[in-house]
């Protein structure tokens, strides 16, 4: 039996599995003042996979630039942050 199934049957656990929008808002929060991919994939626990997939979309939105090995939240991704946050204290609050 998997981990999922052990953790779930035994201990009552529900793993939630989090959607794409969850992904980039964590993606963008961790390179708000500059990171590398690996803080990015430590910072957002995910793998780099998981990273690689994202950031050139992020990039072809205009929400992260690279320069070098450095990530970083562009002005634009900054405010789908602050947007997002609004909705998060509108919604969950």
């Amino acid at each position: 039996m998997g981990y999922r199934k052990t953790a779930k049957k035994q201990y009552g656990l529900r793993i939630r599995r989090r959607g794409p929008t969850e992904v980039i808002v964590n993606i963008l929060r961790e390179a708000k003042g500059g990171a590398n991919k690996s803080r990015i994939v430590f910072g957002t626990n995910t793998n780099f996979a998981m990273v690689q997939k994202y950031l050139p979309f992020l990039e072809e939105k205009g929400l992260v630039r690279s320069e070098g090995k450095i990530i970083e939240t562009t002005e634009k991704g900054k405010k789908v942050l602050q947007n997002w946050q609004e909705i998060e204290r509108t919604v969950y609050r």
